[in-house]
């Protein structure tokens, strides 16, 4: 049998961390690395002051989990913002256009009515 493990660690919130376990009821394991590496050829790393507690690291994962949800919920509101701004903006366009139609109306009735005026006028002349 041949398993492949493909890590992904530009994700966010991913810790570049993992372990395997295989064994064999019959016959031998052999893990081999994508570079030809082989199982034995792994080193084994002690943990030194340096490195985090895996608590701590839990935590340090937990919170950039959180940061992440948060700038992801805040996007979203903005989207939300500019989407009901937009609307709004579209919405007062449709009024001006309507007072603009209305305006338009009154300028007609108020030319026609002048037309009957001067008409008016040139009889009485």
């Amino acid at each position: 049998m041949q398993f492949v493990l493909e890590f992904d660690w530009s994700r966010e919130c991913i810790t570049p961390d993992w372990s395997l376990v295989a064994w064999a009821e019959k016959g031998e394991v052999d893990i081999i690395h994508a570079k030809g590496k082989k199982s034995d050829s792994f080193p084994y790393i002690e943990r030194t002051a340096e490195m985090q507690d895996p608590e701590e690291e839990a935590l340090r994962v937990i919170a950039e989990a959180k940061a992440a949800l948060v700038k992801k919920a805040q996007k979203k509101a903005e989207a939300k913002q500019a989407a009901l701004a937009a609307a709004k903006a579209e919405e007062e366009a449709a009024r001006e256009a309507e007072r603009a139609e209305e305006a338009r109306i009154r300028a007609e009735a108020i030319a026609k009515e002048f037309e009957r005026w001067e008409a008016q006028k040139t009889r009485r002349a």
